[in-house]
Parts: structure tokens; C-alpha cells; sequence
């Protein structure tokens, strides 16, 4: 398996920098859920078609990655495990949870059930605090549009999850990758928004830490300032509070006081 980050060319030169042969900024982690049977895999492979070099199918989940350009020009790699694991069996998925920046959630619109199970996919996520980006993607519409008897869910129902969930939804199908993939593109964006929030967040903290210790610093230059004035030594704050001269200045004055009491008749 070929490492996304190599340069096969062999005319590249040998003492090339690391830093250009990285090919992504970022890291994403998604997972797919569903109800068995919805077209998770088939939304999976509508996004990143076979043969993929990352391909890897196991027993329980199927694991593909891809490298996407961002409006901001900002390359992520995103990591997509399409997770076959049951409701009824939560703690198989969460193995999952680490590290999660979103997650997809399969609807068929050709099983009631499906709708039910996707709204209890929110809940278990936003329960364990898996990830707080999260997308409704109503699967098989291109079905109901040829058989309308085999509907089930019809678009309103889904609206009204969606807003109870409080996420965003889209109606499409696995046959049609271009909406497949404005989906996924979708995610990602309010994802990236998030950890761009975050960095802003953390350069606005140290920029006030850092306005706090010039400050302070600014405090300390004025209290040498003044101490210097009134001839206590150097510009640079100290906070003693007496000087060693000042010490023995004092000591002899007491010195003669206590002599001069001893004295007394």
C-alpha cells in the first residue's frame, strides 16, 4: 500500500524538505451509521468510488480515506469508517468515538423503521459526546421517484427529525455522487469552521496572557522608576524591602541608642 504522503517521482530531488512532501493540512475522522440495509456502503463508495489504495473492509466496518480541498484552500485528509454495527448494541460502535470530528447517518426512505433508528443514532452520539457535527442523509429517493408505493418516509418527516435534532438533512441517493459528495463537502466545511473558531480562541488567550505580563512587566520598570527617585537603587524592581546599606545604617543608630540607654544613671 502506497503512504498518501510519498512522491513517487523519481526526478524529485532526494534533499527535498519534509514539509513539501506533506499533501494535507488536517485530519478528519467520520463515521457512517445507519439501520442495517440503508445504503451506508453504497453512500461510502458513491463518495470515494472502488478500487481505493485505502480501501480496508473488515468484519464489522469498512475504512476509506481521501484528500479533500476546502473553500478555504486548506487540505484535509478525511477518514471515513462505514460502521456495520447494531443500535441494539451501542458499545460496538463506540470503539469508534475516539478522535470523531462528525458523522453521517443513513435514512432509507424505504423503511419506517430507518427514521426511527437515525434519530436514536443523534441521541447516542450527542449522549457520549461523540462529536457535535452530525448530517441526516435521506438514502433512495431515485427508488421512490420510479415506485412511489415503496415510500415510507416521506420528505416531511424527515424535515421535522431533522429539526428536532437540531442538524442539517439532504435527500439523495447513492447513485448520484455529485449530491453524495456536496453532502460530505458540507460536513467538512462546518467541521474546519469549528477548529478555525478554536485556533482564534486560543491566539485572542495568549494574546491577553501575553498583554498581562507586559503589563505587569510595565508596573514593575514604574515602581523601579519611582524607587530610584527617592534613591533606592536601580531601575530594575525589586521587591525587598530594605537595602543591605540601609540595613547597617539602621543597626548602628540602634546600636547607639542601646549604649546610651545602658548608661543611664
Amino acid at each position: 500500500m502506497d503512504h498518501p504522503n510519498d512522491i513517487s517521482n523519481p526526478a524529485a530531488d532526494s534533499n527535498q524538505s519534509l514539509s513539501s512532501r506533506i499533501l494535507y493540512d488536517e485530519v478528519y475522522k467520520i463515521l457512517i451509521l445507519g439501520d442495517t440495509q440503508s445504503g451506508k456502503t453504497s453512500i461510502l463508495s458513491a463518495y470515494i468510488p472502488l478500487p481505493h489504495k485505502d480501501t480496508n473492509i473488515g468484519p464489522c466496518s469498512e475504512f476509506k480515506s481521501k484528500i479533500v480541498t476546502l473553500n478555504s484552500g486548506t487540505k484535509a485528509k478525511v477518514h471515513i469508517w462505514d460502521v456495520s454495527g447494531e443500535l441494539e448494541y451501542p458499545e460496538l460502535v463506540r470503539v469508534y468515538y475516539k478522535n470523531l470530528s462528525g458523522a453521517i447517518i443513513i435514512i432509507d426512505l424505504t423503511k419506517k423503521r430507518s427514521l426511527h433508528v437515525a434519530q436514536s443514532w443523534v441521541e447516542e452520539l450527542r449522549t457520549q459526546n461523540a462529536c457535535k457535527h452530525i448530517l441526516l442523509l435521506a438514502n433512495k429517493n431515485d427508488i421512490c421517484h420510479k415506485i412511489p408505493s415503496m415510500r415510507q418516509i416521506d420528505s416531511k418527516q424527515v424535515e421535522e427529525v431533522a429539526k428536532i435534532c437540531n442538524v442539517p438533512f439532504i435527500e439523495t441517493n447513492a447513485h448520484n455522487g455529485e449530491e453524495v459528495t456536496v453532502a460530505f463537502k458540507g460536513l467538512l466545511e462546518r467541521i474546519h469552521e469549528e477548529c478555525l473558531g478554536e485556533t482564534k480562541e486560543l491566539e485572542v488567550k495568549d494574546l491577553r496572557e501575553e498583554k498581562i505580563m507586559l503589563r505587569d512587566e510595565k508596573g514593575y520598570e514604574e515602581i523601579g522608576k519611582i524607587l530610584e527617585e527617592i534613591g533606592g537603587g536601580s531601575n530594575e524592581y525589586k521587591p525587598k524591602f530594605l537595602s543591605v546599606k540601609r540595613i547597617v545604617f539602621f543597626m548602628g543608630i540602634f546600636a547607639v541608642f542601646f549604649a546610651y540607654w545602658i548608661n543611664l544613671p
